[in-house]
C-alpha cells in the first residue's frame, strides 16, 4: 500500500512539473497555412485536421509576408485568455 502511495505521489509530481514546462517555455504546432493575414497580424492553420486561427506578434508579423497556402510552418505561440498569440514562425527550407 505505501509503494503505491509513493508511485502516485511521484507520477502527480511528474505531471505538475510537465505542465509547468510547457507553460513557462510556451507551446509549439506544426501546420499548413491555410491563410496569412499582414493587415490583421493573423495566421490560420491547418493542424492535424483542424483549422486554427491565431493571432501574431509584432515581431512574428514580418515573417507573414514569406508564407502561402499550402506552405508548411512550425509555430510558438503562447496561451492566455482563450487565445493563442504566436511569437515564432518557422517554415523549414
Amino acid at each position: 500500500m505505501r509503494s503505491l502511495r509513493t508511485i502516485l505521489m511521484v507520477a502527480l509530481a511528474l505531471i505538475a512539473f510537465t505542465a509547468g514546462v510547457a507553460t513557462a517555455g510556451g507551446m509549439k504546432a506544426a501546420g499548413e497555412v491555410v491563410k496569412a493575414d499582414t493587415t490583421g497580424k493573423s495566421i490560420v492553420l491547418n493542424v492535424d485536421g483542424k483549422q486554427v486561427t491565431m493571432t501574431v506578434s509584432d515581431q512574428a508579423a514580418q515573417t507573414l509576408a514569406n508564407l502561402k497556402p499550402g506552405d508548411k510552418v512550425t509555430v510558438s505561440y503562447e496561451e492566455a485568455g482563450g487565445k493563442q498569440t504566436v511569437s515564432a514562425i518557422e517554415k523549414p527550407m
